[in-house]
């Protein structure tokens, strides 16, 4: 961190945010979840995955294993992966390229490395809603809330019983498209989240502290 003029807390910053950010954030989360949920089916009909790749991932969500899979997805994935990529990366970005370019950069890399197309759409869609709550408060606190939501919200829907197709259910077999009514939701919830994340976060809310290391970069676009 000192190469790029930054200490420790101010690369991984953790300030406390507005309470009312976090139901918008549950709310973004849940509709992003449903909605980057159809758009894995209308892929994976096209290009469907190879065995070894659903066989991999189908141990974290076996109800048989739901504590390994939210020590694993819930806990360990948002506490390594958010101080890197919202924390070092992008902090990194913004201290020397335009903001929405270097939240954009942040946010593809976060989908690339995740190593296979039918998880790069998520994880690039929540690198960026990650990254703009980074910028908005200046803290990894609604990234890190953001991502174990995320993340946990299988193992909720075998919780509660729910059954909905193409959302619940094994990796494998023929793709299932979500009813119709359950993308509205998503849709809605989508929409309703980016709205009250937005009154949560008035314009004079403090933005992240920033070292540039080139005062010569834009610092916004």
């Amino acid at each position: 961190w000192s190469r790029r003029g930054g200490a420790p807390d101010e690369t991984y910053p953790l300030a406390p945010v507005p309470a009312a950010l976090f139901a918008g954030a549950a709310c973004t989360v849940v509709g992003l979840g449903i909605v980057v949920s159809e758009a894995d089916n209308a892929l994976r009909s096209v290009l469907p995955p190879p065995d070894w790749v659903t066989e991999a991932f189908e141990p974290l969500y076996d109800p048989q294993n739901m504590w390994g899979a939210l020590l694993t997805l819930v806990i360990a994935a948002p506490l390594t992966e958010e101080p890197i990529f919202r924390g070092l990366i992008l902090r990194g970005f913004l201290a020397r390229y335009p903001t929405r370019k270097a939240v954009l950069v942040s946010a593809l890399l976060f989908g690339a490395v995740h190593l296979n197309p039918w998880q790069f759409v998520g994880g690039t869609a929540f690198g960026v809603l990650a990254g703009w709550w980074l910028v908005r408060t200046g803290s990894l606190v609604p990234g890190l809330f953001g991502h174990a939501l995320n993340n946990g919200l299988p193992s909720l829907a075998q919780a509660f019983g729910l059954e909905i197709r193409g959302y619940t259910g094994a990796l494998s077999g023929p793709v299932q498209f979500q009813p119709l009514w359950f993308d509205a939701v998503g849709a809605v919830l989508l929409g309703t989240g980016l709205w009250l994340t937005r009154r949560a976060l008035p314009d004079t809310f403090p933005p992240p502290r920033i070292n540039p290391t080139n005062s010569t970069a834009p610092s916004s676009s």
